[in-house]
């Protein structure tokens, strides 16, 4: 499920170092376990100094080191037959051999290649959010695309 009170859930029940969200929420083991943006800026000014390179050095050998990922989440106002949506499960297939989807929270599809997308209500604003993550910007807004199409989103 999205929200922050999860995210602390799991970090405790996995013991993870380090645990975030899309609007920027971020927070790390063995401090509290809530959003912390001054302490998040304090560890990310630490490692600029400790390898006294620019961020985005840093940031772009992560992504050398485990690949990068594209994301991208828009919004639509919630409309009232959102709140009926059945899904038939004839998902945008595109080139994928296969997907598994979830309903934890929303309606997730991943696909067999790793790449994915989300359809939710927000829990705090009258919107309907798609959000998608793939391996490049371009199945990222393939994927968007398909699935606005999908729910009439495009018109």
């Amino acid at each position: 499920p999205v929200g922050f009170k999860y995210i602390s859930d799991a970090m405790k029940e996995h013991q993870a170092l380090i645990g975030g969200e899309s609007s920027g929420g971020i927070t790390i083991r063995n401090h509290i376990l809530g959003k912390d943006g001054i302490f998040s800026a304090m560890i990310l000014m630490e490692l600029v100094a400790y390898y006294d390179r620019p961020l985005s050095e840093i940031v772009e050998s992560l992504f050398k080191r485990y690949g990068r990922f594209y994301s991208y989440e828009k919004s639509y106002p919630m409309k009232k037959e959102f709140l009926s949506l059945k899904f038939n499960g004839d998902f945008p297939q595109l080139d994928y051999q296969s997907y598994e989807v979830s309903e934890l929270d929303g309606l997730k599809v991943v696909y067999d290649q790793g790449d994915w997308v989300c359809i939710r209500p927000s829990g705090t604003e009258p919107v309907l959010r798609i959000i998608v993550e793939a391996k490049s910007a371009t199945r990222t807004y393939e994927l968007m695309k398909a699935f606005e199409e999908y729910l009439f989103l495009d018109e």
